[in-house]
């Protein structure tokens, strides 16, 4: 038997660039049952690398990376013209007002504060892929 999916956002793109294995690899599951495609990266070189070779519809980063912070990936995203359409959601522990409003100034569209709560972070996954095939 075969599992079909009714969700708009079925076989959506996401690049999930986090340090952490074990975080990493929750997300990961959450958003493979959701029925998302996920590649990760472990950082903002390997995230940078992913960026070039594929598209994709949604990133989901933290701030603080090696090897390129979640700050530069977003200015990459934001100056690269074949990456205009891709939403960015950042995860991150630093709560501090500064670190929020840099953020979405560099294009972040969510920002949610660690430790997350599974439900706002799949309501926040869904209304981002929702409204790129709304726009679409």
């Amino acid at each position: 038997m075969y599992a079909t999916y009714s969700k708009i956002y079925f076989m959506k793109k996401i690049l999930l660039v986090v340090e952490d294995p074990f975080f990493s690899t929750v997300l990961r599951a959450v958003l493979e049952k959701e029925g998302c495609l996920v590649d990760s990266a472990a950082n903002g070189k390997e995230a940078y690398s992913c960026l070039e070779a594929k598209t994709y519809d949604l990133v989901v980063a933290r701030p603080l990376l090696s090897y390129h912070n979640g700050y530069e990936l977003l200015n990459k995203i934001n100056q690269d013209t074949e990456l205009t359409n891709t939403r960015v959601m950042m995860i991150s522990p630093v709560s501090n007002a500064e670190s929020i409003s840099q953020c979405l100034r560099l294009g972040a569209e969510v920002y949610l504060k660690w430790p997350i709560v599974m439900n706002d972070f799949l309501v926040s996954v869904r209304s981002l892929l929702s409204d790129k095939q709304i726009a679409a």
